[in-house]
């Protein structure tokens, strides 16, 4: 699973994100109706569950769930979860809960990652959204990789948080490259966004080598085979875009993993890996002048 250290890393390196991010949008959703994607991450919970009920949490200080979440919400449940599992880590909020299943899902919510962003806003808006929501998720990714390697039941609640994380990165590279590309090279911010967009590859990449290298290292407890189906199936979803405008260098790691990894012998798993093996390598071909 991905590594606590690597989580920590990526929290440091938040404050390296220097494509000019001014103030964040912390403008509340309260107004809005819940998406139907909450409900339907409810269902039968993996076994033990000794997660909390929504009034416990709320007594605890996270959001409610009778709204969506903005990036205020965001911040307060990343902030929860690290407070949580240095108490208890074992009740922090799990993935198809019946008793605490509506919180996790607004954490792993498109709407609440920032992901539904109108178009019409700003680039540098977009991506201030984007980068304060990826500095929670460092926390939130960090509370469970750790609870997941003493709590079985929440393995899959940390690939769950783990996709979320790698759909941010992808789009947070997609805006990041908006910015440096209508940038121009003799523009006095260019050096600078210059260097964050570096920095912030060479985080991703720590992250994405990190989800792969999940699916290759069985550690003292391994996963199960539909929880590493499920971690396969987030990193075919995004790990070939954000390979695609890494450098070689930040490409190096992941690139060797996938060539030499050994991985499930089960059929699906090794179906999914090949199909991963050939989207990124389809992918960096055709980024790479």
């Amino acid at each position: 699973m991905v590594s606590v250290v690597v989580v920590a890393l990526m929290a440091l390196g938040a404050r390296f994100f220097s494509l000019r991010l001014r103030d964040r949008d912390t403008s509340s959703t309260h107004d809005r109706a819940i998406p139907d994607s909450s409900a339907a991450l409810l269902a039968s919970p993996p076994s033990p569950d000794d997660s909390l009920t929504e009034d416990q949490y709320r007594a605890f200080g996270f959001p409610t769930t009778d709204h969506n979440w903005g990036l205020n919400e965001m911040s307060v449940a990343g902030m929860k979860i690290s407070e949580l599992t240095a108490k208890n880590a074992g009740q922090l909020p799990m993935f198809r809960s019946s008793k605490s299943g509506r919180i996790f899902a607004k954490i792993v919510d498109p709407e609440s990652l920032g992901l539904h962003q109108p178009e019409t806003l700003p680039v540098q808006t977009r991506f201030d959204r984007l980068a304060a929501t990826y500095t929670a998720l460092c926390y939130i990714v960090g509370g469970y990789a750790k609870t997941a390697q003493n709590h079985a039941g929440y393995d899959e609640s940390a690939v769950e948080v783990t996709g979320a994380l790698l759909r941010v990165l992808k789009a947070m590279q997609e805006q990041g490259q908006q910015i440096l590309a209508t940038t121009p090279k003799d523009d006095v911010n260019y050096s600078s966004r210059a260097a964050g967009y570096e920095k912030m590859g060479d985080s991703i990449s720590l992250f994405t080598l990190a989800a792969v290298g999940g699916l290759a290292e069985p550690g003292p407890r391994p996963m199960s085979v539909p929880t590493l189906r499920r971690l396969l199936q987030h990193c075919n979803e995004s790990v070939p875009d954000i390979m695609a405008p890494l450098t070689a260098r930040q490409r190096l790691g992941t690139m060797m993993m996938l060539r030499h990894g050994t991985f499930s012998p089960d059929p699906e798993i090794q179906k999914g890996f090949t199909l991963l093996r050939e989207k990124v390598k389809f992918s960096v071909s055709i980024s790479t002048p």
